[in-house]
């Protein structure tokens, strides 16, 4: 079996998202057959997984004939191939809308197991350095295509309220909070006064008001920075994109409070809260 095909495949969950619906549907209807196909590849990516574990097995049969180098490999390739299938099922967890809201967190986790996929077929020797050029660029290029992809379709679900409500209802806290997450991210890149500024503010509330409204704005550090789902920033300039705007019926406000903390109540801190004000 050729190593690099599980390698030449790990985009292909996230490129199939942006395959074209030759049918007329809703925006949810839309993400919902997109998160159908990423199941569908997610199931042949869990035979591809079987395959290489047969490969393993037949490489381990024949250990003997190997020399140190290439058993050291070999263990180490097993040991990847676990790890894939653990994310696989991790991934055959998730809801079928919520495909749609963790594609930057799966990218991320694709993008690392290809990394190590690549090591491995290096020390195989299945493919050589060109090779695997042509292969990382056109990852690359796939990756910036389904980005552009994803921000089309986050424009398009919060132009259409109905849309975005039946999603709130649907999709798990989760989902949700990751595309608020990905709603806030844009905003800082945008300018305010734009009508796309306008319409992501108007989803962001629509989505505050159908889900928990003591989590917005959501993911924000003690610094008041976006930050992903591990805690890290990832925008350096800090989140007031919802700060005095009406949210709904309600309206957000971000202030710093003192708070003692510390098993001896001795540690002053300021905490980033909200006042919610019922707009009147």
């Amino acid at each position: 079996m050729d190593l690099t095909t599980l390698g030449e495949m790990s985009c292909v969950v996230l490129r199939q998202l942006a395959q074209p619906l030759t049918w007329p549907t809703t925006t949810v209807e839309d993400i919902r057959t997109r998160s159908g196909i990423v199941t569908m590849h997610r199931e042949k990516r869990m035979v591809l997984v079987q395959r290489c574990e047969e490969f393993v097995n037949k490489l381990n049969e024949k250990e003997v004939a190997l020399g140190q180098h290439k058993l050291e490999a070999m263990l180490d390739l097993a040991d990847v191939l676990l790890k894939i299938r653990g994310k696989v099922s991790e991934w055959g967890e998730h809801g079928q809308t919520k495909y749609f809201m963790q594609q930057d967190y799966i990218a991320g986790d694709i993008s690392i197991l290809d990394g190590l996929l690549v090591t491995h077929a290096i020390k195989f020797k299945t493919v050589d350095q060109n090779g695997l050029r042509l292969q990382q660029n056109k990852m690359t290029k796939a990756q910036q295509d389904d980005q552009s992809e994803l921000n089309a379709l986050i424009f398009q679900l919060v132009r259409n309220p109905e849309d975005l409500q039946q999603l709130a209802r649907e999709a798990e806290w989760e989902g949700i909070r990751a595309l608020m997450q990905a709603i806030q991210e844009r905003l800082q890149v945008i300018s305010a006064n734009t009508d796309n500024a306008q319409a992501l503010r108007r989803g962001l509330g629509i989505l505050y008001t159908q889900t928990n409204p003591e989590v917005v704005p959501p993911l924000i550090n003690l610094n008041g920075q976006i930050t992903d789902r591990s805690g890290s920033p990832v925008i350096k300039t800090t989140a007031g994109v919802c700060d005095g705007l009406w949210m709904g019926a309600m309206k957000v406000m971000l202030k710093s409070v003192p708070r003692m903390e510390g098993p001896e109540g001795a540690k002053l801190v300021n905490l980033r809260v909200m006042g919610l004000l019922v707009q009147t």
